[in-house]
Parts: structure tokens; C-alpha cells; sequence
């Protein structure tokens, strides 16, 4: 046997490598603009489900508490706040959220100024509010007099 039939190549070629750093360099291009667009649906997702369980936790606590309480909001600032109550995820603070801060990261683009719940947990008026991130991927979040529930509407 000769030494070139013995020989077996070890490893990539230049061009092999090449090759595939491109294939992956397209598909990374192709692929970005779809992860951009899911980190903002997931931040205004995520800023939507945030306002609703602390419009839940408002209502829960005016029926508890047995007294009205009132979730006030700062479009100005882009947050709300529910000056009677402490904050259930940092007890010694006041109740207070900033939709630009940390993992929320979305804007109030509109909304009702305040909404009240009774002393059994009822919304005294309806109430819409409209969140988007970097101007797109709006929801809007509605709260009905009748039920006293939010939901979460996608608006396109």
C-alpha cells in the first residue's frame, strides 16, 4: 500500500468551513426580524398580563378590605398606581408600577385616567387601556362594569 491510500484527511477544508459560516450567517439574517418582532410581543404581552392581574388584585383587595379603592394612572410617567395599597410584590413600597422599567418595556399609547372598585370588588365605570412596544404590537386591556373582569384584546 502506498502512503497516499493510508493518508485519511483529518478535520475541515477552508472552503467546507467557509460554506457553512455562511449558511449560517443567512439564516441569521433571514431569522433576526422575526426575533425582533417576538421580544416586542413578549414585552407588551407580558406588560398586558402585569396590568391585569394587578387590576384583579385591586378588585380582590376592595372586597376584603370592604372599602373602594382606586387604581390611578400616569400616562405622563407610563404607570399606575394604587396609593391605598401596598405593593404585593414588595410590601414595604407603595403600590406602583412603570410599564418602562425592567421586562415590561411597553408604552400606554391611551387610557382611562382611573378606575374605582367598590367595597364588593365591582368597577364602577368601564375601563380601556392600550399598550404598544416601539410603537407596534399593540393589545389593548378592557375592563367591563358589568363583570368587573379584564381581558386582553389583541389590536393589530
Amino acid at each position: 500500500m502506498s502512503s497516499s491510500t493510508n493518508r485519511w484527511r483529518l478535520g475541515f477544508t477552508f472552503v467546507e468551513i467557509f460554506i457553512v459560516i455562511l449558511v449560517l450567517g443567512i439564516l441569521a439574517a433571514v431569522a433576526a426580524p422575526q426575533f425582533d418582532t417576538w421580544i416586542q410581543q413578549s414585552r407588551v404581552r407580558s406588560a398586558s398580563q402585569t396590568l391585569v392581574a394587578d387590576l384583579a388584585h385591586a378588585s380582590t383587595a376592595a372586597r376584603t378590605q370592604g372599602q373602594e379603592i382606586t387604581v390611578q394612572f400616569d400616562f405622563v410617567n407610563n404607570g399606575y398606581q394604587v396609593p391605598s395599597l401596598p405593593h404585593p410584590r414588595r410590601p414595604l413600597k407603595r403600590f406602583s408600577v412603570l410599564m418602562n422599567e425592567g421586562p415590561l418595556k411597553a408604552t400606554f399609547t391611551e387610557g382611562t385616567d382611573s378606575i374605582v372598585f367598590d367595597k364588593y370588588g365591582h368597577a364602577k365605570t368601564d375601563g380601556k387601556w392600550v399598550l404598544a412596544s416601539n410603537g407596534s404590537n399593540w393589545l389593548t386591556v378592557k375592563i367591563q362594569k358589568s363583570t368587573s373582569a379584564a381581558k386582553i384584546e389583541w389590536r393589530r
